[in-house]
This record gives structure tokens, sequence and C-alpha cells, in this order.
């Protein structure tokens, strides 16, 4: 087994790569950027997370949004089945009016 793994293919990959810190990292952004490109592109990255999406509230219970619509992952499937559970508010019942009686109607004779 040791034989094969010092064989004439096996390249060693110990010079592919190197493991660096962050603190590298900003060191050598630091020497290759000039400190005035430095604070455009940080002022670039704050004014690009400025900008937030604007976040809608759900209902728990109905999972409705603050417009009334529900959410997009949701079937119109679910949503009925929702509807049903919850039931629909009727509105308060009005007067009612007398039902018509039928008139009798005049022969043609």
């Amino acid at each position: 087994m040791l034989a094969a793994a010092t064989s004439k293919d096996d390249v060693d990959m110990s010079d592919m790569c190197t493991v660096v810190d962050a603190k590298q990292v900003t060191e050598r952004f630091t020497e290759t950027v000039s400190p005035a490109e430095g604070e455009a592109a940080a002022d670039e990255a704050s004014a690009s997370m400025d900008v937030d999406k604007t976040v809608r509230v759900f209902n728990p219970k109905t999972l409705k949004d603050q417009h009334g619509t529900y959410p997009v992952w949701m079937s119109q499937r679910a949503i009925r089945k929702l509807k049903g559970q919850h039931g629909r508010k009727s509105q308060k019942p009005g007067p009612r009016k007398a039902a018509k009686k039928n008139k009798r109607r005049k022969s043609s004779r």
C-alpha cells in the first residue's frame, strides 16, 4: 500500500493552495487598493445595503397579509380549505320583504 502511494504518478497537493486568515485577506486588500478607492468601495457597499424590501405581515390564523392576500406559495385548493375551516362572515340579516303571492292570470277566452 505504501509503495503505491509513493509512485511517480502521485502529486504533492500541498503546493496547490494556501490557507489564509481573515486578517491576511484584509491586509492584502488594503495593500492593493489605495485608501481613496477603498472608501469609495465601502460607500458603495453600504449604499446597496441601505435598500430593504418591505416585509409583509401575515396573520398566523388566516395566513392573510395586511392587504388581505394569501402568500404566493399557498395553492388555491389550500385557500379554499382554509376559508371553509374559518367560515365566511355573514352580513347581518336585514328586514325581509313579504313574499309576493302569485296572481291569477286572466284567461285568454
